[in-house]
């Protein structure tokens, strides 16, 4: 073997059976986890709202009708995990005694934190050893930043998960097809003769093609057409039509044959109101077209899968199966937000580089698959895909929510953010040790891509960084509530982490100071966890001083997880049929208040407030402070010196 070769198979470390017992131990230990502390976490501001989605969902999936998925904003972000967390949630709730649909949902969320953790490993893994690899991974499962919003968020945490694995997946299928050694990427195309061709030459004939194959291109055809003509009617032609028709029946100006077929069709034609029938029709016009695009994108996919199989030999086979995989992760994951295909871009441009011309036919597949996935999972895209899926898009990139962020010490209107809010955020939300660790690994990670000959595996995780805060900056768009949206940009943090890691355990070559150093850098991590249980999420690391030192200076608990505590002393205090405020979102709290505790909204001074008996406010927005800003606080919610809630007592002496 030339060195140039042997250093290259040694630089990707064989996948062995320790590797698949330590990704068993990390699922099962993290669901372990979330089972035992799933009860503990409070409602966050979106759950009560996705709750009753999910309802809006179930009647799309009934009626075949995209309209029926439609609520406030939230059909702007595809539903997909939105259904698998309320289905395990109700797997839980009749599984273990005591749990509700809360609870369960909690736990379904925390299980894409495991997901992202699992995928961490097996991408740094691929590029360092054993032990900075499960480095790496427990130190992004144990930042309290993720953990916290592991169990709260129903958005942002399953798109990580999805996005994080969809990449993963996609970096092991190239690497699939690459491994094997003295193989070129040209070499999966296949041979290069056709099974009929003479020696020598590479011409083929219709006759060469299968008969199947000629029949599904034909079917493709036909159905592309049908769906080209229904795009083209629109509903309001629909409508006009059924009018004309009316008008013509009644009038008596319709041909009879028409007649007879209208009738037979319809018997009840003139004594029910005509708006029911253009209902009818609209809704059959939807239909047809779900129908078609879905059979187009069936048969594309199974014409094109057999075609990329028939050429593939060998382990491509096995290239082919993860390939198809991460492209229907892929789709999951566009359909649980809208940026979904920016993983897809990221895995295809990895196939690219090292397949070049071969890489065509399996990223059309890829996609293909990405997108009948994505389309049968979200509702909202159905009859209008690619028009839905743009509004969707442009939503994401331009939420309408302008209020204010504390930001520095001051209240910021979200659309007045500076452009380095995420990045900064991030800073001063990570543990320190993460952060050096991935500043370190950066150099080390390009270093070892250039001398490996795999640095487009680096870059990736470059792009999938950088490229979305770049894209928020060029867009100017509205990112609030410390950055959760981008989330999912932080595994390659931690993959980078593990090349800073693999180079620090090189240097402590003695066993006890490289068991210290793990300790010292998983230790901020996991004492943030102990401390701050159950609000994880509100952790700040020592450049602002912690959670005390970012109290009136940055956001705490923003989405008022702490309502569930507080009620829950409420309930052992609150004289029977007592009326209890609540400023912030009334929804987080309802839930857990006695059944005989009238639950209001609270206000500065509103109606609703002025004959409450007692008050629970948050302290975001000051609304803890301004809100019955001379009533005497009997209760408070506190985390590292900071205040999160409050509960007032408005009871007036006569």
């Amino acid at each position: 073997m030339a060195p140039q070769r042997r250093e290259l198979a040694a630089s990707i470390p064989g996948w062995g059976r320790t590797d698949s017992l330590i990704l068993a131990a990390v699922v099962a230990g993290g669901m372990l986890l979330g089972l035992l502390l799933g009860q503990d976490y409070g409602l966050s501001w979106d759950e009560p709202l996705i709750a009753s989605y999910v309802d809006r969902l179930l009647r799309a999936y009934h009626a075949f009708d995209g309209k029926d998925a439609v609520l406030e904003d939230l059909h702007f972000y595809g539903p997909l995990y939105f259904l698998i967390a309320d289905q395990i949630a109700h797997w839980l709730r009749d599984l273990l005694n005591g749990w509700s649909l809360v609870d369960g949902r909690h736990v379904a969320y925390f299980a894409c934190l495991i997901l992202a953790t699992a995928s961490v490993y097996a991408m740094a893994r691929g590029m360092v050893n054993r032990v900075p690899a499960l480095l790496c991974s427990l130190l992004m499962a144990s930042q309290p930043l993720l953990f916290g919003h592991a169990f709260i968020n129903p958005k942002d945490v399953p798109f990580l998960g999805f996005f994080a694995a969809t990449v993963a997946l996609g970096y092991w299928a190239v690497w699939s097809a690459t491994r094997r050694e003295g193989r070129t990427g040209d070499s999966l195309a296949g041979p290069e003769r056709g099974p009929r061709d003479g020696p020598g030459t590479t011409h083929r004939t219709l006759r060469d093609v299968p008969r199947g194959a000629i029949a599904m291109a034909g079917l493709i055809v036909v159905l592309g057409t049908l769906l080209v003509v229904s795009l083209a009617i629109a509903e309001k032609e629909v409508r006009d039509a059924i009018l004309a028709i009316e008008a013509a029946y009644s009038s008596g100006d319709i041909p009879a044959g028409i007649q007879g077929v209208i009738e037979w069709l319809a018997p009840q034609w003139g004594e029910l109101p005509i708006d029911d029938y253009i209902h009818k029709v609209i809704r059959l016009h939807r239909r047809l077209e779900i129908g078609l695009w879905a059979a187009l994108a069936v048969t594309s996919v199974s014409l094109l899968t057999a075609y990329v199989a028939r050429r593939q030999r060998g382990d491509g086979r096995r290239f082919l199966i993860l390939w198809i995989a991460t492209g229907i992760l892929a789709g999951a994951t566009t359909a649980i937000r809208p940026l979904g295909p920016f993983a897809g871009v990221l895995v295809c441009a990895l196939l690219f580089v090292k397949l070049r011309r071969s890489a065509w036919l399996p990223v059309a597949l890829y996609w293909l698959i990405l997108i009948l996935v994505a389309y049968a999972a979200w509702p909202y895209l159905w009859g209008r895909p690619l028009g839905n899926y743009l509004s969707a898009l442009n939503v994401a990139s331009q939420f309408p929510w302008d209020y204010p962020v504390l930001f520095g010490g001051d209240p910021v209107s979200a659309s007045d953010l500076p452009w380095y809010y995420p990045p900064a955020i991030l800073a001063i939300q990570l543990t320190l040790p993460a952060i050096l660790l991935a500043g370190a690994g950066t150099i080390r990670a390009i270093a070892w891509g250039r001398r490996n000959a795999r640095l487009m595996d680096v870059l990736v995780l470059f792009a999938w960084l950088t490229v979305p805060l770049v894209a928020i900056v060029a867009l100017d768009s509205n990112v609030y509530d410390n950055a959760r949206q981008f989330l999912f940009i932080l595994p390659p943090v931690f993959v980078l982490a593990g090349f800073g890691a693999a180079w620090m355990l090189s240097v402590l070559r003695a066993g006890a100071a490289q068991v210290v150093a793990v300790l010292l850098i998983l230790l901020p991590g996991l004492l943030g966890l102990i401390r701050l249980h159950p609000y994880e999420y509100i952790y700040y690391n020592e450049l602002v001083g912690g959670v005390e030192g970012a109290e009136g200076e940055f956001e705490l608990d923003y989405w008022a997880t702490g309502y569930r505590e507080a009620m829950h002393y409420l309930n052992s205090v609150a004289p029977p049929s007592s009326s209890v405020a609540v400023a912030g979102s009334r929804a987080t709290a309802v839930g857990f208040a006695r059944e005989d505790l009238r639950m209001v909204r609270g206000g500065l001074g509103g109606e609703e407030s002025d004959n409450a008996d007692f008050l629970v406010a948050t302290t975001r927005w000051d609304n803890a402070e301004e809100v019955w800003a001379e009533a005497p606080i009997i209760w408070e919610l506190k985390r590292d010196g900071a205040t999160l809630v409050v509960i007032k007592d408005l009871r007036r002496e006569d």
